[in-house]
């Protein structure tokens, strides 16, 4: 077989050799309360901006469309003895609430983008308008149910708040509706609720320090504590693709997986190509 000397190389990289990166199956993967953590702060990290900045914005709007009336209650203009008092905080909290869902869905894609080793996109914080539906559903039917079950007892809720809190990642992961992703999360969670318990205490701590770090910190805990949570969404549902035992994965070498561009073959052998 001839081989044209002239024809330049394959400009397309191929990925170096390393080591088997595995991929989820749709089976539960293993987790671990503080190295999920970790994963989350190890991918916080490098993608803090955009993550902190969207949720900035986020209260911005909210705190913006509900300035009017908390003016109005701030004042004096309206107090508790006043027949306006209930219905103007009912709006406020309502505005609140609406502004919160429409956020919530923009600010999941982001994390999970995040979770997933990818570069959130601070443009998605503001594309929640697809899942404002599914997502308002969600928050009413869970919050009832949550409410219903705190009635009696206190741990019904608990347990209930537990089964549905991978919900509005499926809305958002799997385009389900509340119902279905209600029935998801309940299915996902199951026989890992102790721990799940146990990881809702560890991010209540992350938050109260980043509250205790002058409220400032308050707005990297967040985050984290959200992408950790995506990682365990991740991992319960069998979509996790890196291996939690080796955080260099979310850090690729200099230069990316491609090799160095080639070299060329250098110069012609004396006498040319071909010479004698």
């Amino acid at each position: 077989m001839e081989v044209n000397p002239y024809v330049a190389p394959n400009p397309e990289p191929s990925r170096g050799p390393g080591p088997e990166i595995p991929t989820g199956n749709g089976q539960p993967m293993h987790w671990e309360i503080g190295e999920v953590i970790n994963q989350a702060w190890v991918l916080f990290k490098p993608n803090w901006g955009p993550l902190v900045g969207s949720i900035f914005v986020g209260q911005m709007v909210g705190g913006v469309a509900r300035l009017p009336v908390q003016m109005m209650m701030t004042s004096g203009q309206v107090t508790p003895n006043d027949d306006a008092y209930w219905p103007l905080l009912s709006v406020s909290v309502l505005i609140g609430i609406l502004v919160q869902t429409f956020f919530q869905a923009g600010w999941m894609k982001m994390w999970l983008d995040t979770a997933r080793g990818k570069s959130p996109n601070f443009a998605d914080a503001f594309g929640g308008l697809k899942r404002f539906g599914p997502m308002l559903l969600l928050v009413l039917l869970s919050t009832l149910a949550i409410l219903g079950g705190t009635l009696l007892l206190v741990v019904p809720g608990i347990i209930l708040g537990i089964g549905f809190m991978f919900a509005g990642w499926f809305i958002v992961d799997k385009n389900m509706g509340a119902v279905e992703a209600m029935k998801a999360s309940w299915a996902a969670t199951s026989g890992q609720r102790g721990k799940l318990f146990g990881f809702g205490i560890a991010l209540m701590g992350v938050i109260i320090l980043g509250y205790l770090a002058c409220c400032i910190g308050v707005m990297a805990a967040v985050p984290v504590a959200q992408l950790a949570t995506g990682i365990v969404y991740l991992r319960v549902t069998g979509q996790w693709s890196f291996d939690p035992s080796d955080p260099e994965q979310f850090e690729p070498p200099p230069g990316g997986f491609s090799g160095p561009p080639p070299g060329g073959y250098g110069p012609p052998p004396p006498g040319g190509f071909g010479g004698s």
